[in-house]
């Protein structure tokens, strides 16, 4: 009886080494010497248990970034100034000579992974500046990771229309639940944030287990709720009428999807749409991502989204962005440009 509770306890001490030591192979694997530090594995939390958010003021936004902070998040320095954007310090009262635009969006226009300057829309903000004939285009970041549909909607409407913008940038996340309406119930109380967690303890060799087999046995894709995305862009197409604020609808996919909803609801709205996915076609995409476990696009996927979406801005004639270029400075990333007026 002894003899078999020492074997097994022996079995049971040397099956726990061998995982530790495959979970730390792994760590290695993905992140590097950063899968040993348990301050930046810990930074690898989903938002909403990030530490870094707090609820909105607008019940219909639900969350937002704390202002004034300075942390980790997903290996990516984060700081927020004192509105609680992941951006600098604006005023809200718009410079002269400035051409203003306000992005909003998930965590792709949040800028989960990568370092601000990496982000699609700062790429953009920096070759526009450098291409310009004197005016300043700024480009704020009102982007929160987990937004939807219907809070892209509430932050136009009652954040980013505040600030003056000349143009409205919206990066419809096709990769996320974008498709789908946020139960109605969550909207009808306060938000309420939960505790930080501390993904260091978690177990990354499951994770990458579960996202294999995810990939191996896909689920059935959720379809498409129309009557939600109708709602919601209809809001949005009156918010622009109404300010007289044109809106550019940006598709950021890395996988290949049917934008085609997208695309027709944007011109039924009278919006602008943009395809930022066609740059990632028939491409390797583990190259484009944060890391092996996390579909965030890295700064590579970034500048890819970005050139394609300077060309779209600069192709729409309507928008007047390319009067404000010099002509010997425009220079075009990609082969095709895919800017579609909807107005």
């Amino acid at each position: 009886m002894k003899r078999s509770l020492l074997n097994g306890s022996l079995l049971a001490f040397s099956s726990l080494i061998v995982f530790l030591a495959a979970e730390m192979l792994l760590r290695m694997s993905i992140f590097g010497f950063n899968g040993l530090s348990i301050e930046r594995m810990n930074s690898t939390h989903p938002i909403g248990t990030s530490g870094l958010v707090q609820p909105s003021s607008h019940q219909e936004i639900l969350w937002e970034l704390k202002p004034n902070q300075d942390a980790l998040f997903r290996f990516a320095r984060i700081r927020t100034n004192s509105q609680g954007l992941r951006d600098r310090e604006y005023q809200q009262v718009k410079p002269q000579n400035t051409y203003r635009i306000a992005v909003i969006g998930d965590s792709f226009t949040m800028g989960s992974g990568v370092e601000i300057e990496h982000v699609y829309h700062k790429i953009l903000e920096e070759r526009l500046n450098g291409e310009s004939k004197g005016r300043r285009f700024e480009l704020i970041n009102f982007g929160v990771g987990g937004y939807s549909l219907r809070q892209y909607a509430a932050v136009m409407k009652y954040k980013a229309l505040s600030y003056d913008p000349d143009l409205v940038l919206i990066g419809f996340c096709g990769m996320n639940d974008s498709w789908q309406e946020t139960p109605d119930e969550k909207f009808r109380k306060p938000y309420e944030v939960k505790g930080t967690s501390h993904p260091f303890f978690r177990s990354f060799l499951w994770e990458l287990l579960r996202v294999h087999f995810a990939r191996r046995f896909p689920r059935e894709k959720k379809s498409i709720d129309l009557p939600y995305l109708e709602k919601y862009f209809g809001e949005i197409g009156d918010l622009s009428r109404e300010t007289r604020v044109p809106v550019v609808v940006t598709y950021l996919s890395l996988e290949p999807r049917d934008f085609r909803p997208i695309q027709r609801l944007a011109v039924e709205n009278r919006l602008f749409f943009a395809d930022a996915s066609y740059p990632f076609r028939g491409k390797d995409l583990s190259e484009y991502i944060i890391y092996k476990i996390d579909p965030h696009p890295s700064a590579k996927g970034h500048q890819l989204f970005a050139d394609a979406i300077y060309d779209s801005l600069v192709s729409t004639e309507e928008l007047g962005i390319s009067t404000l270029l010099a002509p010997g400075e425009r220079r075009r990333s990609l082969a095709v440009g895919l800017g579609s007026a909807g107005h």
